[in-house]
Parts: structure tokens; C-alpha cells; sequence
């Protein structure tokens, strides 16, 4: 699951030839730990940053070690950084409340070590690889008949045509993406992706602010037909069995409340070792599992998967 949730984020990464939805801006032009809206009613505050500061410069290495060692006092700093696909995560989840108290959205915090220089993942789109899917994502994938529909995932860039009938900026990367979610129901929406400008600082942290554009939520240009192309709508559809037993997809719903951050900076001491964090914010409506903790439940179990899965390519590629 959580290889889909951050596929906005995934196709947000990667080097500016291959990136689906990757623009860059120039120092402090974005604000990347600003609040998440959740609903029309509703924004999340996301946790400031713990290695970099609100400008987008890295903190100094004893700043960074600090910061780092009281997150990782369960396990200590050289166990946590150690050069392994099983060392620990730090992983914070907290739930987002309406204004009567009730769950209506999670908030994630990770932090993990990968042990490859910060500039390898800055110029090869490693971090890409991070939420499982290809580098050939320039284009929709699109169901046939031999095709299951409740299980595809997609991203492509909007047209520079897409992007002037909607007023968008150009110096933000836009794609329309769709994935499914924990085998439930299947995401639908336009994605925004914005990167702080480096420079020529080759020591400078990789930041990217991303998420759902809630200007693409509007209910009235739903199709009535789950089967009909949805456009680029933000969207959310429950996965269903028909009488034959076979899958497929309900009516469509609007949906908006995802979105997040993600900066990496060298682990100090560690030269050849990048230090991740990952904030993200998904709004849960109750018609997805009627108030269950489903989605809960599995965040920490598909999160360490995940990140093994991450460290697991990094040592195949490193071993080339």
C-alpha cells in the first residue's frame, strides 16, 4: 500500500529528464512544511522538519546528529545507521481530528537511514524506486479487457495544454496519477511536485514538497460511470465484486487531503550514507472503511517493507 500512496511522491523524484512531475524552484520560493488541507474545512500542521531548516539549508552535523540521536534513542545511533537492509526506522504515527475529535486522516513520520551517497540519489532518481514503480512513467497506463482495472497504476505529466486551461504555474511539475489502495479502493487525482533548487552545492539536501491539487476537486465534473474516463478529477472509488464474483470498481467520490515532504541530507560521520525523512498526510473519509482502523493497521508493516525493499536495491545496485 504504501508504495501506491507515495506514488505522487515517487514520480515527483528522479533526475529532470525522467521525472513526471518534478520542477524546480529557487531557494525559499516554496514553503514545504506548510499545512496540508485535508478537507474544505480542514488542514493538517505537518511536523517541521528535523534535519534542514524552514529555508531549505541542511542543518549543521552536530544539528543533524543531535536531532538524529534523540530520534533514535531506542535503538543507538551506530545500530540505527548501521550498513543493513533490516536496520531500524523511526516511524510516528499520529491521527488527524476533526473538530468533534473524530479520525478523519493519519499522519506518517518516517525516518530511515540508506547507506549511498546524498548526490547518487539526487542525480540517478533513486528515490523513484523508493514507492516500487518503473522509470517509463512519461505515459497513462491504460486498462484493456485482459487488464484489471482495480489494479493500475499510472502517472503521466499534463499537457502543456492542460496546464494553461487551468492557470497552473509552470514553475511546478503536474501529473495525473492513479493507483490503488491497500486492495480497497482505487485513487484517482492531479499531483503536484516541487523541488527546492540546489544549485551547484552538491552538499545541499534533496527537499520535495508534494501532493494533490485540491483545485482538482470538484464533485459536479464526476462521471456517472465508474467505466467512463474520470478527466482530471481527484477522485477515490471502492473496489467491488459484481455477481460473478469478478472485481471492479464503484461509483466515483471526490476526494482531496494528500500531500507531504520528503528531505534527505548526509548522516554526519557517514559520507557514503543518506539520512531520509518522510512526512505525509492522506485524508481518510469514513465511507472508505466506515471508521475502522484498517488503514492504520497496516502503515507500519507496509512502511518496513517498503524501506527493506529500498535498502534491498540500493546494495543490488551498489554489488554491479
Amino acid at each position: 500500500m504504501f508504495r501506491n500512496v507515495i506514488l505522487l511522491l515517487s514520480v515527483a523524484l528522479g533526475t529532470p529528464d525522467a521525472a513526471v512531475l518534478m520542477a524546480d524552484s529557487p531557494e525559499s520560493a516554496i514553503d514545504f512544511a506548510a499545512p496540508i488541507r485535508i478537507t474544505s474545512e480542514l488542514v493538517a500542521e505537518v511536523p517541521d522538519p528535523k534535519f534542514v531548516t524552514k529555508n531549505g539549508k541542511a542543518l549543521d552535523e552536530s544539528a543533524i546528529e543531535e536531532s538524529l540521536s534523540s530520534i533514535v534513542r531506542r535503538w543507538g545511533f551506530d545500530r540505527f545507521t548501521r550498513d543493513s537492509m533490516v536496520a531500524p526506522f523511526a516511524l510516528d504515527l499520529d491521527s488527524i481530528p476533526d473538530a468533534n475529535g473524530r479520525r478523519v486522516g493519519h499522519l506518517v513520520d518516517v525516518v530511515f537511514v540508506v547507506h549511498v551517497p546524498l548526490n547518487d540519489l539526487r542525480d540517478e532518481g533513486a528515490l523513484r524506486r523508493l514507492a516500487g514503480i518503473n522509470d517509463d512513467v512519461e505515459n497513462d497506463v491504460v486498462a484493456t479487457e485482459e487488464d484489471d482495472p482495480t489494479d493500475v497504476s499510472s502517472a503521466r505529466r499534463l499537457t502543456p495544454e492542460e496546464i494553461a486551461s487551468h492557470n497552473l504555474p509552470n514553475e511546478i511539475g503536474y501529473a495525473r496519477i492513479r493507483f490503488p489502495l491497500i486492495a480497497k479502493l482505487v485513487l484517482s487525482g492531479v499531483a503536484f511536485g516541487d523541488s527546492l533548487d540546489s544549485g551547484d552545492d552538491p552538499s545541499a539536501p534533496i527537499i520535495i514538497r508534494f501532493g494533490l491539487d485540491p483545485s482538482f476537486t470538484d464533485e459536479a465534473q464526476l462521471p456517472d460511470n465508474a467505466a467512463s474516463d474520470l478527466g482530471l478529477v481527484n477522485a477515490w472509488a471502492k473496489i467491488e465484486r459484481d455477481d460473478r464474483g469478478a472485481k471492479t470498481l464503484g461509483a466515483w467520490q471526490s476526494y482531496e487531503g494528500l500531500g507531504g515532504y520528503l528531505t534527505v541530507v548526509s548522516v554526519p560521520g557517514k559520507e557514503n550514507a543518506s539520512l531520509i525523512h518522510l512526512v505525509l498526510a492522506i485524508h481518510e473519509p469514513k465511507k472508505w472503511f466506515n471508521g475502522a482502523p484498517l488503514l492504520r493497521s497496516k502503515l507500519p508493516l507496509v512502511i518496513q517493507d517498503r524501506v527493506r525493499g529500498f535498502r534491498r536495491e540500493i546494495a543490488a545496485r551498489k554489488s554491479q
